[in-house]
């Protein structure tokens, strides 16, 4: 059992039971929210938990020709820092970052602010990725989680951003971690579900920051990203991320042009199997309940009742 305190305008007390394998068995924390099953600052904790899972397994590698660094108190560091003069510590920084391309990314991407950024991000993501990958360009079982560092650095980002209000850069850098993971998929051994893991942790930051969006102009901007996302063709063979990306609009949309737009998205992806078909369905009561209120969306239910899920919501 993992206990944390997360500081932020309130402090909240976090606990996360893992099993042997790392994989997350239970959660809790003390705030408020209650839009799906982990709030922002369970994240924030599976987040530090992951890399520091992922320090531990490349220093235990017998592949790691790397030395060991001890770890530091961070107060001890601050204070040996800021006794130095600004000129020694650039040149001590330009000097690490020159000698490791992932800080030289990572300085980048924190110090670039507006135009740029996203694409900041997306590189030092990519970078990792690259680097795990082996001469075939295939990343195997043992070097996938690696692979990820760099989406829980977007992802840290991306919830930074959602903090501070700046829900379009969030909602860019989500979309891009959702992509890259779903690219990263046909070349990668996620046996473990690291990749889903991800991916999972994207939606639910999602779905948070759509809650927590009131804006009805960032909302139809988000709105249109996510909804321009559900379209591409890397999702085609990954219908689950596109009805995850789906919700995330029925959440964000809010005007009768904006659901026209996204019904007719529906109409493209209902043509498939059985399993979209419903789904859809299931989307588009989603949808009538907000606009059209429950009598009508009632009425759909039952008109879609040879749809098993429609079924159970009926008895």
């Amino acid at each position: 059992m993992y206990i944390a305190t997360v500081i932020g305008s309130d402090d909240y007390s976090i606990e996360v039971q893992l099993d042997q394998e790392g994989r997350i068995l239970d959660a809790n924390c003390d705030c408020p929210y209650t839009g799906g099953p982990y709030c922002k600052h369970m994240v924030a904790v599976f987040y530090t938990l992951r890399a520091a899972k992922t320090q531990q397994e490349l220093k235990d590698s017998p592949n790691n020709t790397s030395p060991i660094i001890g770890s530091h108190d961070s107060t001890e560091l601050v204070k040996l820092l800021s006794k130095q003069s600004k000129e020694k510590l650039l040149n001590l920084l330009v000097s690490i970052a020159v000698d490791c391309p992932e800080i030289a990314d990572r300085i980048q991407a924190e110090f670039t602010v507006g135009y740029g950024e996203k694409e900041k991000w997306i590189k030092l993501m990519r970078r990792f990725i690259e680097k795990a990958m082996d001469r075939r360009g295939y990343i195997d079982y043992h070097h996938c989680d690696q692979a990820l560092q760099g989406a829980y650095q977007v992802l840290e980002r991306a919830d930074i951003a959602s903090n501070e209000q700046d829900y379009v850069l969030a909602v860019d850098l989500l979309l891009a971690i959702m992509a890259e993971m779903v690219d990263l998929l046909q070349f990668a051994d996620d046996s473990s579900g690291s990749v889903g893991v991800v991916i999972d942790e994207v939606t639910h930051l999602f779905r948070q920051i759509s809650d927590e969006m009131t804006a009805e102009n960032i909302k139809g901007i988000c709105f249109q990203k996510v909804l321009l996302a559900t379209t591409t063709k890397r999702y085609d063979d990954w219908s689950d991320m596109r009805f995850d990306l789906l919700t995330i609009c029925v959440d964000l949309v809010t005007s009768s042009q904006e659901r026209a737009q996204l019904e007719k998205v529906f109409d493209k992806v209902a043509d498939s199997s059985d399993y979209e078909k419903e789904s859809v369905a299931l989307l588009r009561y989603n949808v009538i309940q907000k606009f059209d209120g429950e009598q009508v969306a009632t009425e759909f239910l039952y008109n879609n009742r040879h749809f098993s899920r429609f079924r159970e919501m009926l008895l």
